[in-house]
């Protein structure tokens, strides 16, 4: 035997386990599945209800998947062993649980020095200016980041040096129709 050899592994058989993997375009969306329940192929019978006990911090780099940790309490009467396969699955919620707010891209977000709360440089057509303007953000995803409060429908945020923009300063639209 080496030094530092396992010599033992303990279970824990009270709560059950499972890892699954998501990819990384439907990460952001975890937050907005509910009513998680998983089957397990040897016991086709049986859902058991489950719950996102831990996301994974990064995604793999040969999978692009994050790992997400999903617990279910161990059925009565059932046996459930470790490495036994199974299937999560999940039920979106409305579709305003996707589409609530309105999508900017990630980089027109920045948070002032200083403060807490995110903002985005609006511009003002009239003058052709920035204003800075706090929002409330919502999910993320392929669209974006949702701002669910403090932006209007119509209204242009920057997405393109935010965070060198000062208020009252003059910009131009880039049209990227043009290029």
């Amino acid at each position: 035997m080496t030094a530092q050899a396992n010599i033992v592994r303990i279970l824990d058989a009270r709560d059950i386990e499972m890892v699954i993997d998501v990819p990384e375009s439907f990460i952001s969306m975890l937050p907005m599945i509910e009513d998680l329940v998983v089957s397990f192929t040897a016991l086709d019978d049986l859902e058991l209800p489950a719950e996102v006990t831990e996301v994974g911090a990064e995604a793999s780099v040969t999978t692009g998947t994050f790992p997400v940790t999903l617990q279910m309490a161990h059925p009565e009467g059932r046996v459930i062993l470790p490495g036994m396969t199974g299937r999560a699955r999940g039920t979106p919620r409305g579709p305003d649980a996707f589409l609530n707010g309105i999508f900017v891209r990630p980089a027109a977000v920045f948070t002032p020095e200083g403060d807490d709360q995110p903002h985005v440089w609006v511009v003002d057509e009239a003058t052709m200016t920035v204003v800075e303007r706090p929002v409330s953000l919502g999910a993320a995803g392929s669209l974006g980041i949702a701002v669910t409060e403090g932006l209007l429908p119509g209204e242009i945020a920057v997405a393109a040096g935010a965070n060198s923009l000062r208020s009252g300063q003059t910009v131009v639209l880039f049209d990227d129709k043009a290029q």
